[in-house]
């Protein structure tokens, strides 16, 4: 008698908490789910076609954020995902490099930052046939895109500025 007191409380309990709200109001994010990069193939001249995913309330932020996020991912979490031949370790190993470099790394990131020579955008085609009813939604969509990711070149640059030795 005890324990089913507990458990009528406990539900009880459970359904105040889950009080319903008025969505409209509230901001409400469809795409919560954070997606690993996968690594699609490597390319002879060292550069890898990565599958990534972005999220934005419209196309362009969401390409913006998938193309910030892969460099970040390589950068700072390498690929596990994907073609076994092209798994990659990341390129710095201190966790804090981030932070020790935070202008650096505001900079490399910013809407026309120096990112962008690393990443290729998405194909023309793809890019216009999501375009066309556009629309600017009140919650966050993801996107799929493919990317190619000049490897040799990033970590070079990093070199160049002192990042990674």
């Amino acid at each position: 008698m005890k324990s089913t007191l507990k458990i009528i409380t406990v539900f009880a309990l459970i359904l105040i908490g889950c009080k319903s709200k008025d969505i409209s109001k509230t901001n409400v994010i469809s795409s919560y789910y954070s997606y690993e990069i996968e690594c699609v193939a490597k390319n002879l001249d060292g550069s890898l076609v990565v599958k990534t995913w972005g999220s934005g309330i419209n196309i362009e932020s969401a390409v913006l954020n998938a193309r910030t996020k892969v460099i970040d991912d390589i950068i700072f979490k390498g690929i596990k995902k994907g073609a076994l031949n092209c798994n990659t370790d990341p390129l710095v190993s201190n966790p804090n490099l981030k932070e020790e470099h935070k202008a650096f790394f505001e900079g490399f990131y910013s809407k026309r930052g120096n990112f962008g020579k690393f990443v290729s955008r998405p194909d023309a085609n793809w890019y216009s046939n999501l375009k066309k009813d556009k629309i600017e939604f009140s919650v966050q969509k993801s996107y799929e895109l493919l990317t190619t990711i000049d490897v040799v070149g990033l970590k070079e640059y990093l070199s160049e500025n002192k990042i990674i030795l």
